[in-house]
This record gives structure tokens, sequence and C-alpha cells, in this order.
């Protein structure tokens, strides 16, 4: 029996994540979306998708968000949200670091915690072939969270108690808002466009997708 994709979509306002959802809509038109953001999409959006607001930086998390994870019944959960300050790391305020730490790893631990019991096929996490591995000069709050966040999807694989995969989708730098222009990546043109990014994220979603039951 063929299983209805039911996939969320965490980070789906702009960028990655709403690439990402674009694609996978036209690779499963008939399957259902929930897409959680800190705003509301103003863009296009199809038929059977849900929306909802949420702040994925704020401390201490508001646990109603997992519950409506849990009352859509998710096939695959896909958390795209992420970033950083871009510059010195002396010059950024504290809470500029606190929203990465938040964001890139703080957020992603406790949804794994809240929804370890979900009968899932997959959780993917989105890295960074750059961040996680190496020192990453003018984000280092951003590097040391991917860092963090790589640890804990490695550990976890290795682990193998929880219902269904931990995965870890780690692309290089992405032409995105938080990349700002004058940064080095997007002067020596390392950036690679968003729906590119995108196209190959949903090849990876569909490697463990093809194994599902």
């Amino acid at each position: 029996m063929e299983t209805k994709n039911r996939i969320v979509i965490l980070g789906s306002s702009k960028g990655l994540g709403y690439q990402t959802y674009l694609q996978l809509h036209q690779l499963h038109p008939d399957a259902e979306f929930l897409c959680i953001s800190r705003k509301i999409q103003q863009a296009e959006l199809f038929d059977r998708t849900q929306i909802l607001a949420a702040d994925f930086s704020k401390s201490p998390i508001d646990s109603s968000i997992f519950e409506t994870i849990r009352n859509f019944y998710p096939t695959d959960i896909i958390y795209s949200a992420g970033g950083g300050p871009y510059g010195f790391f002396q010059d950024k305020k504290m809470s500029d670091h606190e929203w990465a730490m938040n964001v890139n790893f703080m957020f992603p631990m406790v949804l794994i915690k809240n929804l370890a019991d979900l009968n899932l096929r997959q959780m993917i996490f989105i890295g960074s072939s750059i961040a996680e591995n190496q020192p990453d000069p003018k984000a280092a709050s951003y590097c040391a969270a991917k860092h963090a966040l790589r640890g804990l999807v490695t550990t976890l694989q290795l682990e193998n108690t929880l219902p269904f995969k931990v995965r870890l989708f780690s692309p290089g730098y992405i032409q995105t808002d938080l990349l700002p222009a004058h940064s080095l990546p997007r002067q020596q043109g390392l950036a690679r466009p968003v729906a590119e990014v995108a196209e190959e994220l949903v090849k990876f979603f569909a490697s463990e997708q093809a194994n599902w039951p």
C-alpha cells in the first residue's frame, strides 16, 4: 500500500525551505504539507497546505509547535531554518549569537527530543559542507551551531534507537538573503542558486522515501 506523503517543512517562508516546498509539490501534487515559519508565507501556496507561524529562536520553545506537528501525522519532516550574524565575532551582539545557536542547533535538538516516538520516514536537517567541518571566518556562531548539529545527527545515526532516520543534508554556500552581498562567498562566486540546491535536497529526500515499506 502506498503511503500518502504528509510533509512538514520548518523554515518555509522563503529561501531553501520555500523552494523545496515548490519542488516537492510539483513532484508530489497529492501530498499534504504543513509549512511552519516565523512569518506567514505570502507567496504562492497550494491546496492541501496548512501554515503555522512560529519563531524557532525563542527560549523557552513554544511546545504547541510539537503538538501541531503530531496532529498533522507527518511522514517526513524537513527543518530548513538557519542563519546567523555575518561579521567579526566581537562586533556582533550576544543576542545575535544566541539567535544563531537557537535556530541552527537548539531548536533541532528539542524537535527531535519531543517527536522521538513518531512513526516517520525521516527528519532532515540542513547542515553546511563548509561550516560544519571547518572554520568559517565572520560566521563564528553559525559555524559553532553547525558543528554541534552535525555532532548531534551523526551520533544519533550511530545510536540508531529512533523509529525514523535522522539525516543531514549539507550544501555549500547558498544565494539567500542571509548571505550578504559583501560577503566573500558572494564576491568569489561560491554561492549557488537556491533552486539548484533545493533540487538536490528533493533528490536527497526521495532517496529515503524509496525505502519506505
